[in-house]
C-alpha cells in the first residue's frame, strides 16, 4: 500500500462482560484510524481498522493481529471518511466496545505545502474536478512565495505524488503506473515548464517513458498540445507517431487549429490519412461484385 498518514485514531477495548464470554483471559482491542494518503486533490481519505489482543493484566501491551483492513473499497473525501469512522464507532459501541484512547496523528514533513496548494486550488475553481492547470499554477505560486530552492522541491513533490525521491528524479514505467493521473497532470507541466534546467530534465525523463501520456486524461493531454510552450513542443513527435491513439478523432480535429504550426501539421496529416482510408473503403464497398 502507498504511504499513508494517520490523522485521527481511536483505541477501543471490548467490555469485560462481552470479553468474559470469549474466555482465555485475553482482552480484545481495536484501533480505528482516519488515514490520508498524500495527494493534491479530492478523495484521499479512508478508515483503517486493526485488531489486537492482550492478556488481562495491568500494563499489558496489545499484540496486533494482522496489518488491518480498509473499511472503504475506494478512497473518499474527508467528510465521507469522517462519516464512515463515526458510523463504525457507533457500531462497535453497540457490540460492547468502549473507547479507551483517542490520539491525533502527526503531520508529514511536507503537509504544509500540500495544504497550501489545495487551499489555493479551492479559491481558484468551483468545478467538481479541479483543473490541473490551476494545480500547476497553484504549486508554482506556493513555492515562489515561500522561496523554495529547486534542490528542495523534489522531496516535496515526492510526498505530493506519493513516490520516492528516486522515482521522481528517475521515473520508471512502474512508478508512472503507481502515480494518479491527476498528479501526472500537475507534475509533468510543472517540471517541463520550470525555469530550472535540472527540473526540466527530470520532466523530460517522465515524458520519455512511452506509457506516461496514456495515463493522462485525454482532455488534459489535448490542453497540453494546444498550448504554445515547451510542453506542446515536446509532444509534436508523439502526435506524428501516435496521434490517433493518444487524442482520438475529436482531439485531432481540435489540434488541427492549434497555434503551433508543427502541432497543426501533425494533426492534419492524420486527418488526411483517415480521410483517404475512409474514401478507399467506400470505393471498395461500392465496387460491383462479380
Amino acid at each position: 500500500m502507498a504511504k499513508t498518514i494517520e490523522q485521527d485514531g481511536y483505541t477501543l477495548r471490548l467490555g469485560e462482560e462481552q470479553d468474559a464470554k470469549g474466555g482465555g483471559g485475553e482482552r480484545q482491542f481495536l484501533r480505528v484510524t482516519l488515514i490520508r494518503r498524500p495527494g493534491l486533490f479530492g478523495r484521499n481519505y479512508n478508515v483503517r481498522e486493526t485488531r489486537a489482543q492482550a492478556f488481562d493484566v495491568p500494563n499489558a501491551v496489545p499484540r496486533a493481529l494482522g496489518e488491518g483492513r480498509l473499511l472503504a473499497w475506494r478512497w473518499q473525501s474527508l467528510r465521507d471518511a469522517n462519516a464512515l469512522i463515526s458510523h463504525r464507532l457507533e457500531t462497535l459501541a453497540g457490540l460492547g466496545y468502549e473507547i479507551v484512547e483517542r490520539s491525533k496523528g502527526t503531520r508529514g514533513e511536507w503537509d504544509w505545502l500540500r495544504d497550501l496548494v489545495r487551499q489555493r486550488l479551492a479559491g481558484r475553481t468551483t468545478q467538481a474536478a479541479p483543473n490541473p492547470r490551476s494545480g500547476v499554477e497553484a504549486l508554482k505560486d506556493a513555492l515562489a512565495r515561500l522561496g523554495i530552492e529547486p534542490a528542495q522541491i523534489i522531496p516535496g513533490l515526492a510526498q505530493i505524488v506519493n513516490l520516492s525521491e528516486a522515482l521522481v528524479t528517475h521515473p520508471t514505467p512502474e512508478g508512472v503506473s503507481a502515480c494518479d493521473d491527476v498528479h501526472l497532470s500537475v507534475l509533468i507541466p510543472f517540471l517541463i515548464e520550470h525555469d530550472n534546467e535540472s527540473l526540466r530534465e527530470i520532466g523530460m525523463r517522465w515524458l520519455a517513458i512511452p506509457s506516461v501520456l496514456y495515463d493522462v486524461e485525454p482532455w488534459v493531454l489535448r490542453e497540453w498540445a494546444l498550448s504554445d510552450g515547451p510542453l506542446a513542443k515536446s509532444l509534436v513527435r508523439r502526435i506524428e507517431r501516435e496521434g490517433l491513439a493518444l487524442f482520438g478523432l475529436e482531439g485531432l480535429q481540435a489540434l488541427s487549429s492549434a497555434r503551433r504550426r508543427d502541432t497543426r501539421n501533425g494533426a492534419r496529416r492524420w486527418l488526411e490519412r483517415l480521410g483517404e482510408e475512409t474514401r478507399a473503403t467506400k470505393t471498395t464497398s461500392a465496387s460491383p461484385r462479380r
